[in-house]
């Protein structure tokens, strides 16, 4: 039988390792090479011969852009590769955002190794795994119980609203580095890479609604917190 070809990526040496690993002893696959970096990625694909690309959400580093836009531009480069997008999180809106970019699955990196290997097999035969169109059919409220805390539910909701760094710092009485810092994680944790893919991303999945109203919680719940006893 013809092994499918499955390539690796993610920043996380731990993480390259386990799959390269539990993907390698499968006799169906053959792991062709992995990837640390978004240019190591283009370099591997543009070299080797793959079927099935499984990649972290977020792989930073390299001319070619990180979260949503390299999986856009992955798309793209090597449009007979199938891809499966391993999140840190369950996160609905990111499965749906991916969905949208022509990627047919996601899974959460908690997932069995069993169901990687599912998703896998049927990427190759051209179908879609179940697990991703129950994921991506849940809402974006989701997002701030499950990913974000409650200050960079705050800030971001902030941002997207149309708030410039500095007025949010003033807003909230923190520092612009803070506040910065605070929004590049929250979109580091939504795999969004840049403010362009955030904003169309809020629009396209209903997350500014969904952070108005978690910003609402938020706010009453650091008030209550930073209220002098």
């Amino acid at each position: 039988m013809k092994k499918i070809r499955v390539a690796i990526a993610d920043p996380h040496p731990v993480v390259v390792a386990g799959l390269t690993h539990e993907l390698g002893n499968r006799t169906s696959l053959a792991v062709i090479g992995t990837a640390r970096t978004a240019t190591q990625i283009v370099d591997l694909l543009r070299h080797t011969r793959c079927d099935v690309l499984v990649t972290g959400c977020t792989v930073p580093g390299g001319i070619y852009g990180d979260g949503l836009s390299l999986l856009a531009r992955l798309r793209r480069l090597f449009p007979d590769v199938r891809i499966l997008v391993l999140t840190a999180t369950p996160n609905p809106a990111i499965a749906r955002q991916i969905t949208e970019l022509g990627v047919a699955s996601t899974l959460c990196k908690s997932s069995d190794i069993d169901d990687v290997v599912t998703a896998i097999h049927a990427l190759h035969n051209d179908r879609v795994h179940p697990q991703r169109l129950a994921t991506a059919t849940e809402s974006a409220s989701e997002i701030g119980s499950t990913l974000l805390s409650q200050r960079e539910v705050m800030v971001l909701h902030l941002y997207v609203s149309g708030m410039s760094i500095s007025a949010i710092a003033a807003k909230i009485h923190r520092t612009k580095q803070t506040v910065s810092a605070q929004r590049r994680n929250a979109m580091r944790k939504l795999g969004i890479g840049s403010d362009a893919e955030l904003h169309r991303f809020a629009l396209q999945t209903g997350l500014s609604d969904a952070l108005q109203r978690q910003n609402s919680a938020a706010s009453t719940n650091i008030s209550i917190l930073n209220r002098p006893s």
